[in-house]
């Protein structure tokens, strides 16, 4: 077989130990086959608890280590790893599988093509992560420089498999014209740029290491889903997505002719399943029911606290469908109750508890689609594990920022939720 650089690789016809020298590697080989990996580097950190051996670094691994492991075969990276130590592992009679994937097509193959290598069927993971990035990205573009390092400042050039993700969520690198790879760059001559993307790696950016220093406003985003191509695929490009979405101008110029009360910044906090929630939410139904009487349709309990197991605000929503519902006969009784108004625009309402109860309460015409739709994104979370690990991937990704309100942190997880509507996209 010939691996991504072009050369013959000689590898065993059954495959039992292997070394990974790369971190999206080592968890792409431990998704697929627990086990398998004896040897991986130390920045090799997912799966957390990987019980293979830890043999150096990308840059620096332990030949002599590697060697008395006896692997059947080593997977690196054509740019992660040094040419020197790849040939002193073959120079020890071991073979070694290199990968050089520059664009999200190219790495999904060569997964599939490593994979084999190691005598390993094709994951179903790998399938999923080709469905994700099926589709073209169709919103409004934005260009962004990408940095990595700072120190000097380093960011991403031309020819990346960086790059080549960003592209596909929207993202256009304003470097991508240099004639560097991982171009040094003086921050007062960047091109123009709309944005800054500043990954957790390899340097650590964080709020107070980093948009500091640009005029433009700046994306905190995960390095692993920036960077590696391996079962991360899969929820890349959602939380990516998610990551990278900023206040949408359009949204606060609607908002603020439908809030009563105006925006109200927050900073997004989850907080773990709580068994407490369903019983919170009886008793705002028997409020409700108090206050309107016949008057109130179905009330129901829908979002995230309505799901068992899934981190959510702790807050909770309550829907219900209300007869004249742009008029003022539903309004005094439950104020009267104890509930406020947030939100008012044709066809829908939301009161809010003044109590100290935290909840939001949804009031629809009867037969609205939107009644609808919340409870059938509630009853797919209840029964699909994976959607719902795939619905509180982008929730966590999005807390613990910033925002000019609720509703914009509502708004990133739209695509999220459309996906999973639609049925799994």
């Amino acid at each position: 077989m010939l691996d991504d650089t072009g050369r013959e690789v000689v590898a065993a016809a059954r495959v039992a130990r292997v070394v990974s020298l790369v971190p999206s590697l080592s968890e792409a080989v431990a998704e697929t086959a627990p086990g398998l990996l004896v040897g991986v580097t130390d920045w090799c950190t997912h799966p957390a608890d990987l019980p293979a051996r830890r043999i150096g670094g990308t840059k620096n691994p332990d030949v002599a280590a590697i060697r008395e492991l006896g692997p059947d075969l080593v997977v690196a990276n054509a740019e992660e790893n040094r040419a020197v130590d790849l040939d002193a592992l073959r120079e020890a009679g071991i073979a070694v599988w290199v990968t050089a994937p520059e664009t999200v097509p190219q790495a999904l193959t060569s997964l599939a093509r490593m994979l084999s290598a190691c005598r390993l069927d094709r994951p179903a993971w790998l399938d999923e992560a080709v469905d994700v990035w099926a589709e073209p990205f169709t919103g409004v573009r934005r260009s962004a420089v990408v940095a990595i390092w700072r120190r000097p400042w380093m960011a991403v050039g031309r020819d990346t498999f960086t790059g080549d993700v960003l592209s596909r969520v929207g993202i256009d690198n304003a470097l991508a014209g240099s004639p560097e790879r991982y171009p040094t760059v003086q921050l007062a001559e960047l091109p123009p740029h709309d944005l800054v993307v500043l990954p957790d790696e390899p340097y650590a950016f964080t709020a107070a290491d980093g948009p500091e220093c640009f005029a433009a406003p700046a994306a905190l985003v995960s390095g692993r889903h920036l960077t590696w191509y391996g079962p991360s695929l899969v929820q890349a490009r959602e939380l990516l997505t998610a990551q990278l979405a900023g206040p949408v101008t359009a949204l606060g110029s609607k908002l603020q002719q439908v809030l009563v009360g105006g925006l109200r910044p927050v900073v997004v906090e989850l907080a773990e399943s709580d068994p407490g929630w369903p019983a919170a939410f009886d008793a705002h139904r028997t409020r409700i029911l108090g206050a309107l009487g016949e008057a109130a349709g179905d009330i129901e309990h829908v979002g995230s606290t309505a799901v068992p197991g899934l981190a959510a605000k702790p807050v909770i929503d309550v829907q219900l469908a209300v007869a004249g519902v742009d008029g003022e006969g539903w309004l005094v009784p439950l104020e009267a109750a104890g509930y406020v108004l947030r939100v008012r625009e044709p066809g829908h309402v939301v009161v809010q508890d003044a109590t100290g109860s935290p909840a939001n309460v949804h009031l629809h015409e009867p037969g609205s689609p939107e009644l609808a739709e919340r409870r059938q994104l509630r009853d797919l979370l209840r029964r699909d594990t994976r959607a719902r690990r795939r619905y509180e991937a982008v929730k966590r990704a999005l807390a613990g920022r910033s925002w000019p309100d609720v509703n914009h942190y509502a708004e990133a997880k739209g695509p999220v939720i459309r996906a999973l509507l639609d049925g799994g996209r």
